[in-house]
């Protein structure tokens, strides 16, 4: 079931509320109760579902107390694949360079409905994504974090040999923790059900998150593989 809203006025489309039985709609202000909810028809229901879906995110990202998390199942730890987290440099010298690189800030985290929980992080999101991300921190099992770039340095020196390419990578421990969001649109709460990726910064087995420095001679991916 659906509740449409107008947001600058706080209206929503109602069906006549007995005694009265015409068969009309009027705008009234809303109240969640069942003349406000509305089926719609398949062929757009995803559609509206992934706008309600974004909308709440996005709301939630802004006041967390419109939102929770809870986890119902965890996978053990895992390694994602290998990411840059840095320019690829060339070393067009005779001579080997010592090169600063200042890795990307990175949240690693992914997730299955239609909103982003940040692939990384800017100055104008930052605040917002981490307390959402922070939720779900608490639900999950392990040494979790928001930013590494925080817990393992902001800086990077590699020695990049004559007529090599130089980058950083990060090879990070990771959970996917299935579980669902609680949206609470003044008064009228619903769930949407999300895997999120979750980085670790280690695991059980001894995996670590950890920058990892490459030199080739020549650059096909991140991981410095053919």
């Amino acid at each position: 079931m659906f509740r449409v809203r107008k947001v600058s006025d706080n209206r929503c489309p109602t069906v006549q509320i007995p005694p009265g039985n015409d068969d009309w709609a009027y705008t009234n202000h809303c109240d969640s109760t069942q003349y406000q909810q509305w089926t719609l028809p398949a062929a757009v229901y995803q559609t509206a579902w992934n706008m309600a879906v974004d909308y709440a995110a996005t709301r939630c990202a802004k006041d967390t107390s419109t939102c929770s998390w809870s986890t119902t199942t965890q996978t053990p730890a895992f390694t994602l694949p290998e990411a840059c987290v840095s320019p690829v440099w060339y070393n067009d010298t005779t001579s080997t360079i010592p090169w600063v690189f200042s890795p990307t800030t990175t949240t690693g985290r992914t997730n299955s409905i239609g909103f982003k929980m940040g692939a990384s992080l800017s100055a104008g999101i930052e605040a917002e994504i981490a307390s959402l991300q922070l939720q779900v921190t608490a639900e999950v099992s392990g040494q979790t974090t928001v930013n590494l770039q925080q817990e393992l340095g902001n800086t990077l020196t590699v020695s990049v040999p004559p007529r090599q390419y130089g980058w950083v990578t990060l090879p990070e421990p990771a959970t996917k923790a299935t579980g669902a969001w609680t949206f609470d649109a003044q008064g009228f709460p619903w769930t949407a059900e999300d895997t999120i990726t979750v980085p670790l910064k280690c695991d059980p087995n001894g995996g670590a998150s950890i920058y990892s420095a490459r030199a080739r001679t020549s650059f096909t991916n991140c991981a410095g593989t053919a």
